[in-house]
C-alpha cells in the first residue's frame, strides 16, 4: 500500500557537513510486499528487487522478483528467482542481472535476462557463502568476504569466527569460470563492495573474534591490476546493512546499523581525498538491510527493516544535487 505521503523532499544542512552536494529524497510507490535483506540492481533503466525475507511468508527465503519503472512509479512481478535466498549479491552487466550466493550458505549463480524475463543457471560460486555482496568490474564479478559453513550447521547460534570468510573469488562472465585472488585482509561478512575508477572498495560489515555480529568501520581497497589490498580511512562510525552508491568517484553510505541501532545518517567517502563527510539524512528514521540501486544520479532504497527486524515496503529515491 502506497504511503499517504506521496512526495517527501528533504533539503537539510548539518553543521558538520563538509561535502557541497545534498540529496533530495522523495517517497515512491511501495513494494507490493514488505521485505528485508533482499537485493536490488538497476538494468535497462529500471530497478529490480529480489529475494530477502518477507513477513507474510516468514517460514522461507523469498524468491520474489519485482521490477520498478521510475517513469510510471509502479512495481510489477516478474519471473521468480529459481533459488529463494537472502543476503546475496545482485549485480548487472551488459543488460543482464547476476544473483550469486546468499542464505543458506548458497553457491548458486543464476543470471536473469529482463528482456526475456528468463533465468539461466551458471557456474556456481566455488565457496558457498551468505551475508555476501559483490561488485562488477571490467566484465568480472568480485565476490568478497561473507560467511561460509565451517561447522556443518545452519544455526546462527553455533556460528563462530571460523565461519567468516576472506575469500576473494572472481567470476569471468565471458568464460563462465571462477578464479581466486588475494584474500580480504580483514575477515568480515555483511560488508559492501563497490568499484570506483578501476579499484574495488570494501566497506564496513560485521565480525570480530569475540562477536561475529559486531559492526565494523574498516575500509580496504583492492587493485585488480596488482592483486593487492590497501587500507584506507575508516568509516566515522561502525556500520553494516547499509545502502551503497558510487557517484562522481564518491561513495555514498545510506542508513544501516551502527552496532547499537539502525541509523538514518548518510556518509560520503571521497576516493580522491581518502576522507569522509556527511550529507542529507535518509528520510526514514530507522532503516537497515534495504535493497539499493542507482539510476544515473538517483539512489533507490527499497524495503529494509527497523531495530526489531520488522520489514518495510518503502521505496525512496534520492537525487544528488
Amino acid at each position: 500500500m502506497k504511503s499517504k505521503i506521496t512526495s517527501l523532499c528533504i533539503l537539510l544542512f548539518v553543521s558538520s557537513i563538509t561535502f557541497s552536494q545534498i540529496i533530495q529524497w522523495s517517497q515512491k510507490q511501495d513494494l507490493p510486499r514488505a521485505h528485508r535483506n533482499g537485493s536490488a540492481a538497476e538494468c535497462n533503466g529500471k530497478v529490480y528487487f529480489m529475494g530477502g525475507y518477507c513477513e507474510s511468508t516468514p517460514e522461507r527465503f523469498e524468491n520474489s522478483n519485482f521490477e520498478y519503472d521510475p517513469a510510471m512509479d509502479s512495481w510489477n512481478e516478474k519471473t521468480v528467482i529459481p533459488t529463494g535466498r537472502a543476503n546475496f549479491t545482485l549485480v548487472t552487466f551488459n543488460n543482464k542481472i547476476y544473483a550469486i550466493g546468499g542464505d543458506p550458505f548458497s553457491g548458486k549463480n543464476e543470471m536473469y535476462d529482463p528482456l526475456k524475463d528468463a533465468w539461466t543457471n551458471l557456474a556456481p560460486l566455488p565457496t558457498p557463502r551468505q551475508h555476501v555482496y559483490g561488485t562488477v568490474l571490467n566484465g568480472k564479478i568480485y565476490v568478497i568476504g561473507g560467511l561460509q559453513q565451517a561447522n556443518d550447521t545452519n544455526l546462527p547460534s553455533q556460528w563462530s569466527y571460523k565461519n567468516i570468510s576472506v575469500k576473494n573469488e572472481v567470476y569471468d562472465i565471458a568464460t563462465d569460470r571462477w578464479t581466486e585472488k588475494a584474500p580480504l585482509p580483514t575477515p568480515r561478512h555483511g560488508t559492501q563492495s563497490i568499484s570506483v575508477n578501476g579499484k574495488i572498495y570494501v566497506i564496513g560489515g560485521m565480525g570480530e573474534e569475540n562477536n561475529i555480529w559486531k559492526s565494523l568501520s574498516v575500509v580496504e581497497m583492492y587493485n585488480p591490476q596488482t592483486d593487492k589490498w590497501e587500507t584506507k580511512t575508516s568509516l566515522p562510525e561502525q556500520r553494516d546493512g547499509f545502502g551503497m552508491f558510487a557517484i562522481n568517484k564518491k561513495i555514498f553510505i545510506v542508513g544501516g546499523f551502527n552496532g547499537e541501532s539502525v541509523v538514518n545518517s548518510v556518509l560520503v567517502y571521497d576516493t580522491k581525498k581518502d576522507s569522509w563527510s556527511k550529507t542529507t539524512n535518509f528520510p526514514n528514521e530507522k532503516n537497515g538491510s534495504a535493497g539499493a540501486a542507482l539510476i544515473g544520479d538517483t539512489m533507490y532504497m527499497i524495503g529494509g527493516c527497523d531495530n526489531k527486524y520488522h520489514a518495510y515496503s518503502f521505496t525512496f529515491a534520492g537525487k544528488v544535487r
